[in-house]
Parts: C-alpha cells; structure tokens; sequence
C-alpha cells in the first residue's frame, strides 16, 4: 500500500482510496483492510479540513472514498465492499452459506452503518469532548462531527450508550459461539465481517501509539479515553480482543499505516 500525491492519484487508473490524514477512522481501515485482504493493487490519497483538494476531487467531504478507474466514487462501505468482491471474484468476502450470509451483513450493518457501533462510538467522543472531559477532541472538532453525524446532546446519548454495549454483547457472542473453532467470525474463514469487526474494536481499545504511522495524537487519547466500566469490561471478552489481534497479525499488520 502507498501513498501518493492528488495529481498523481488522478492520472493513475485502477483503485484510489481517499482516507483522512492521521486519523484511524473505522471506516478508512476498514476500506484498506478488504483491498488487502482480497490482493487488490491500490494507492491511498490522504486528505483532511486543512487539504480539501481530494474532497473536492470526489465530490465528497468524507473519507473514505473509492474511485475505480473512470467510473463514479464510492463512499458507503457497502459500495466499497461491493468493489472489492467485483475486483477480486475468486476471494470469498462473504460466506458461502445463505444464511451465514445475510447473518454477515446484518453485523456488518449493525457496525459501520448510521447509529451503528461505530457510529455511535464517534457521537460517544463528541458528548465526551463537549460535556464530559477536557481530553477527548478540542471543542470546535467536537462541535463540527456533532454538527455533521447528529449528536442531540445528553439524553440521546443514554440510548447511543446502551446500543454500543448491546452491538458489542452481539459480536462476543457470535465470537463465543465459534470459540470450539478457528478464530474468524464465520467458519469459512477470514471474510468482511472480521476486517469490520477489528476496526471497530481499535477504536475503542486502540494500539500503542507506536503502533501507528502518522497518528494524529489527540485523535488516539480520544481513541483511548472512554467509559472505564464499559472498557474494562471490554478487556474481559477474551475472544473480542483474540480476534483484533489475530486480524491485526495476518490481514491488517502492524505498524498501523494512516
């Protein structure tokens, strides 16, 4: 994987993903963690508030964005899934069964889509940034992804807080469920739902910052900081935490490349 300049990604042709400068956003990883997992060749453009250029390139003030060739950018992970089972057929990103199947993208779902896990971790750095502790986010970052992805202040977050723990309750114990077994979600081994999954996890019990490149740091105390209840408790899912770390081993690697 490297990373190339805008005028440079623009005149290259096959996959330019378009991820944001020193942040490791979920969503982002994700995006890099399929294309690796499925052997696709790709560049990745950084771009951020202060260098809009590639947004403005895309169309989209978001990351990441996928552009394939001549054809229109892809923002959602569903699309960008999509990409990478065209670009590489003969990886399995799904399983095989029907059932496991739709079993996948309703975790998947229940993840990286609006007020899924992720989702909702984002809103949970807002309200802590804004309300809770001077060591989450600077205020007027907080205020603009509040702004942008929908944060309704204290009372909402009592509900965005109980719907991280019950998605997170949910993905233990699909894991537990397989613990007899190999380490990946579904028996037919690594497919979307495991890259989804560690991703996920990194933003709520993150690597060392030396594990990173380019890591923007008050993104990673944000990263770090949190609910101690909900994060010791995470700690405990032995088979939440095997499983990042099994992915980070042998699909995503480390250092953490941002």
């Amino acid at each position: 994987m490297d990373y190339v300049d805008l005028p440079t990604a623009k005149t290259a042709r096959g996959v330019r993903l378009v991820v944001l400068d020193g942040v490791p956003s979920p969503w982002s990883q994700a995006a890099k963690g399929l294309l690796q997992l499925g052997d696709i060749p790709f560049v990745c453009v950084r771009s951020s508030a202060r260098r809009p250029e590639a947004w403005r390139w895309t169309g989209c003030d978001n990351a990441p964005v996928a552009v394939y060739d001549d054809e229109p950018p892809r923002t959602g992970w569903a699309e960008i899934l999509a990409l990478a089972q065209r670009l590489a057929p003969s990886h399995t990103f799904a399983p095989r069964e029907a059932t496991d199947r739709a079993w996948m993208w309703g975790l998947c779902h229940e993840m990286m889509s609006e007020r899924g896990l992720v989702w909702c971790r984002r809103l949970d750095i807002v309200h802590r940034s804004l309300v809770e502790t001077d060591t989450a986010l600077p205020r007027a970052a907080a205020q603009y992804l509040g702004a942008k992805y929908g944060y309704r202040g204290a009372d909402d977050m009592v509900h965005v807080r109980a719907r991280m723990r019950e998605q997170l309750e949910l993905l233990a114990s699909q894991l537990e469920r397989r613990r007899s077994g190999d380490w990946t979600v579904f028996a037919d081994g690594v497919t979307a739902v495991d890259i989804y999954l560690a991703t996920a996890l990194e933003t709520f019990l993150p690597h060392a910052r030396e594990d990173y490149s380019n890591v923007h740091p008050v993104v990673h105390r944000a990263y770090v900081d949190g609910d101690a209840a909900l994060n010791r408790w995470l700690r405990e899912q032995t088979p939440l935490v095997e499983h990042r770390d099994h992915v980070f081993a042998h699909v995503l690697k480390l250092p953490i490349s941002l």
